[in-house]
């Protein structure tokens, strides 16, 4: 971590039991970036909203002073600070911050490296992310492929009909797409996280393993038929996880913007 006026602390933040530690940076739910913000730090004040933040004792805030961007530490308890909670549609909980000239514990991390450790820190994210939602998809995908093996109509099995037969052949090759794309993505940020082929590679894994996960949501709903739509159902509690998982550091839509952006091109 660079030098930051509260580098000794945050390093202690980071490293003890029951100080949980989040990064809270986004001022829309459909950012990617950390960067512009309406965040403002002003004579170790700070004055700004933040969405789906995780809950956290102490806050990492992106925001700019002067001009400049900045990574500000906050404990939540301080005054200034407003919290509304709601339900992750993945489970557990998420928060809406307001900061209201809110006095910080430290600045952390100042201009180009604080760029860079967000953006670092972001990249991975999205990449872990795609990851879960291709292991929560490929349980769904378990799950159905299950159910058209034991269910029988006319009485021979589902899974028995060439129509479904090729509907889960797509579910399996959307599951091996995504798999590879986060493969390759993993490799370049090992080499060079900073690189735009980095960042292109998991924008596209980013993208391709939300698009395998509401394949394998949609399919799971249709092939299950009415057991699909129950709650007793453990298909609901798959695609409420992927529906919580799939915004998460940006969505489809935003990392193909931001594939495109970046040339594109990955293979070189």
């Amino acid at each position: 971590m660079p030098p930051g006026d509260d580098r000794d602390g945050i390093v202690t933040a980071l490293t003890t039991a029951g100080d949980a530690c989040a990064m809270c940076w986004q001022e829309q739910g459909d950012a990617i970036d950390a960067w512009p913000v309406r965040s403002r730090l002003t004579a170790g004040r700070l004055t700004g909203e933040k969405v789906l933040s995780p809950l956290a004792e102490r806050l990492f805030v992106t925001a700019e002073a002067d001009g400049e961007p900045v990574v500000a530490a906050i404990h939540c308890g301080e005054a200034g600070v407003s919290v509304r909670t709601r339900a992750d549609l993945g489970g557990g909980a998420i928060a809406d911050m307001h900061f209201l000239e809110t006095p910080i514990s430290g600045t952390v991390l100042k201009g180009a490296a604080a760029q860079r450790a967000a953006r670092r820190g972001l990249d991975m994210g999205a990449l872990a992310t795609a990851a879960q939602l291709l292991g929560v998809a490929e349980g769904l995908n378990a799950l159905t492929l299950d159910h058209l093996g034991v269910r029988r109509q006319f009485g021979r099995p589902l899974g028995s009909f060439q129509a479904l037969q090729h509907r889960a052949v797509d579910l399996h090759m959307a599951a091996a797409l995504g798999e590879a794309s986060v493969d390759q993505a993993a490799e370049l940020y090992d080499a060079d996280p900073d690189a735009a082929t980095t960042r292109a590679a998991i924008s596209a894994a980013k993208a391709r393993a939300c698009e395998a996960a509401a394949l394998a949501s949609r399919e799971a709903i249709q092939l299950h038929g009415a057991i699909g739509f129950t709650e007793e159902s453990d298909v609901s509690l798959f695609v409420r996880t992927i529906l919580g998982l799939k915004p998460r550091f940006g969505g489809a839509l935003a990392h193909r913007r931001r594939f495109l952006a970046l040339g594109g091109d990955i293979d070189g």
